[in-house]
């Protein structure tokens, strides 16, 4: 699990058309599709894109506040973060138009697929060369000198399913380098939940049961904030036995209702409530109820309690607003 995850853009060069409109059309719902047929007007767009290339940085930067540099040796820093300002990703819609993927064709006139990519050697953006036989030679030396990651040659005949597969696995290594610093700044502030393996089996089962396209993960309140393909807002809550607990402790010194301090105990809900997280105060004495959640053990050490929060109750405890790719892939179609 990444610290978030979200669609991107990719270009696809080819001077055939036709080729562009088939992958328009196997790629077209789960990507933001960018098709050319000249490589300088590819390279254009590369070049007229680059500001949004450098939104991950800037999640990285002490200057913005989300990172700051408690250590370092001439190895490595240690980086304690702000998680909650990690959350502001979700509002810039600009994430959507990050290129993660150029996929190329190496025959074209002018210039070459691998001349290209060689232009664009310093772009983040992974590289699949689509070539025939003639070209294949070219393409492993390119491959062996890091210019492309990956080639595929263009007349297989599963050339869409191997090409889904490397572009899905492709983008998962772009996120793995963009999210560098921060998986690193979340496993120094504190428990590592990407690190934990039955939490990592449960996300994953919620992520396909529920359709999810984009996640990020937010540390007050603490969890991860999901996204279905048809823009539905979910809430994964997790909280730690520590919390958990002391949610019980605080109830009782609060002279909370004993309905809620017998639910706490029992150890089968957890609390949220806004402003104070999970701690009950006499504020909530009426209203309680909406603050409580039915909760699942994940662990054989019990480590985690989370619950799955749909619907406009996430609305709640959200305080940043959220741009989704499905409001922005209608109106792209409506462009």
């Amino acid at each position: 699990m990444l610290p978030f995850y979200h669609p991107t853009s990719i270009v696809a060069l080819d001077d055939d058309p036709l080729f562009l409109e088939s992958f328009a059309f196997h790629f077209g719902d789960d990507f933001v599709c960018k098709t050319f047929t000249q490589p300088e007007k590819a390279l254009g767009f590369f070049e007229e894109t680059r500001a949004f290339q450098t939104l991950g940085e800037d999640f990285f930067s002490s200057d913005t506040g989300l990172l700051d540099r408690v250590g370092q040796s001439s190895a490595d820093q240690l980086i304690k973060m702000d998680g909650q300002q990690l959350s502001g990703v979700m509002s810039n819609p600009g994430r959507f138009q990050q290129i993660s993927l150029l996929v190329v064709d190496y025959a074209m006139p002018g210039m070459n697929g691998v001349e290209v990519c060689r232009r664009l050697k310093g772009h983040p953006a992974r590289k699949i060369l689509l070539t025939g036989k003639a070209g294949e030679e070219t393409a492993v030396k390119a491959f062996n000198e890091g210019i492309i990651d990956c080639f595929l040659m263009k007349q297989m005949a599963d050339l869409p399913r191997v090409l889904d597969q490397e572009m899905r696995q492709l983008q998962r290594k772009y996120f793995l380098d963009l999210t560098a610093p921060l998986q690193m700044a979340l496993g120094v502030q504190s428990r590592d939940l990407a690190r934990h393996g039955a939490f990592n089996d449960h996300f994953t089962k919620v992520f396909e049961a529920r359709g999810i396209v984009e996640y990020y993960r937010h540390t007050k309140p603490s969890g991860i904030v999901m996204i279905s393909d048809d823009g539905d807002l979910m809430f994964l809550v997790v909280q730690d036995a520590d919390t958990v607990r002391s949610s019980l402790e605080i109830a009782r010194d609060q002279s909370a209702p004993a309905e809620l301090i017998d639910l706490l105990a029992s150890g089968t809900v957890i609390t949220f409530f806004p402003k104070t997280e999970h701690a009950y105060e006499p504020a909530f004495e009426a209203s309680w109820r909406d603050h409580v959640w039915p909760a699942q053990k994940i662990g054989d050490d019990d480590s985690y309690h989370v619950s799955l929060i749909s619907g406009n109750d996430v609305a709640r405890y959200l305080d940043t607003p959220i741009a989704t790719f499905a409001t922005f892939r209608d109106e792209l179609d409506a462009a």
